[in-house]
């Protein structure tokens, strides 16, 4: 290692040993660079099947009937206890929202309208 006139060693004698250190573990590796590839793993299986999906799409297209299931809209909260007494399935309120993206859904709001808000004089503006 030889010093610069500033009195500290170049950058390049501490990357050098680096550098060779890191060609030698990829040349021990099992397939060579290719094992430094990131592998996707599959992760947890959903513990909703292809049937339950269809079922939760139907549900959510049909609506809450607010004498059964005492809510007028349904949030994820709402589909994860019917998930929950339907198919027994205990997932989180997140995960409900993850399937509902998968399927298409999108939280939707409407646009807030003053109480006092007149249609016709806006259609005339």
């Amino acid at each position: 290692m030889h010093q610069a006139a500033d009195g500290f060693a170049p950058a390049e004698d501490f990357l050098d040993p680096l550098a060779n250190d890191l060609a030698d573990g990829v040349a021990r590796m099992p397939g060579s660079a290719a094992g430094l590839r990131e592998r996707r793993t599959s992760g947890n299986k959903s513990p909703l099947g292809a049937a339950e999906k269809q079922a939760l799409v139907a549900l959510v297209e049909a609506g809450p009937g607010p004498a059964v299931h005492k809510v007028v809209r349904w949030r994820r909260v709402d589909l994860q206890k019917e998930l929950k007494t339907r198919f027994g399935v205990e997932v989180h309120e997140r995960t409900v929202g993850k399937y509902l993206a998968a399927l298409g859904y999108r939280r939707l709001s409407v646009r807030p309208q003053h109480p006092e808000a007149d249609p016709q004089a806006q259609e005339a503006f």
